[in-house]
């Protein structure tokens, strides 16, 4: 059950960074393909960070994690964020941060962790 808290709160963590992150570059985002590449690119950034954080060592939790984060982002961001951009769903940049933010978790993982790359 502590567990389960962990992932959820975590993936409102998450879900409220990104949420400010956009907010705060909104201009450049709504104007510049490469604000919304970068800021889709931090979203693995931050995934990894926040796995890391959270001390994930096994890829069935990373998945799971990854799981629980997707969720929760797709709930708040119908919930909340469909109430300033209607169309958000139809952004290829929107999916392409939750596929980072989907698998860096599992990457980290599996290459980081597993693999001991930092260490060497």
């Amino acid at each position: 059950m502590r567990v389960f808290f962990k992932n959820i709160v975590s993936g409102i963590v998450f879900w409220a960074i990104m949420f400010v992150l956009v907010s705060v570059f909104l201009e450049a985002y709504n104007q510049f393909d490469w604000a919304k590449i970068l800021i889709s690119i931090s979203s693995g950034i931050i995934a990894i960070l926040l796995v890391h954080c959270l001390k994930i060592e096994k890829t069935r939790q990373a998945f799971i994690l990854s799981l629980t984060w997707l969720f929760i982002g797709l709930i708040l961001d119908y919930f909340i964020t469909m109430k300033f951009n209607e169309q958000i769903f139809n952004s290829i940049y929107l999916w392409f941060s939750y596929g980072l933010m989907f698998i860096s978790p599992l990457v980290y993982v599996k290459l980081i962790k597993k693999k001991s790359l930092w260490k060497k």
